[in-house]
């Protein structure tokens, strides 16, 4: 992602300041580092599957409160824009014989 805003950052971001915690002691609460919490909350950064789910825990929260349909409907576009047309159609499918 190019540098610019990140509604899943935003929302780490604002679950982040709700629960008073700084991005120093989140990043030692889920083992990563500062930098990589502040390149997320930014936006100049996605998370891998792991650093999320490293936030989700450390901030003691549901993937549901972070994963909301907003960012879900974000990562949908950031991969229809960067995946090859095959890659689009294949993950579809997959989806369509897993419902």
């Amino acid at each position: 992602m190019k540098n610019c805003e990140s509604i899943l950052g935003k929302k780490i971001l604002e679950i982040r300041e709700i629960k008073g915690i700084s991005q120093q002691q989140l990043a030692l609460k889920a083992g990563l580092s500062k930098a990589l919490i502040t390149h997320i909350e930014t936006g100049k950064r996605y998370p891998s599957d792991k650093a999320l789910q490293k936030i989700i825990e450390a901030l003691e929260i549901t993937e549901d409160e972070i994963l909301t349909e907003e960012v879900k409907n974000e990562y949908i576009k950031k991969i229809a824009e960067e995946a090859k047309p095959s890659e689009v159609i294949r993950a579809y499918r997959q989806i369509i014989k897993n419902d």
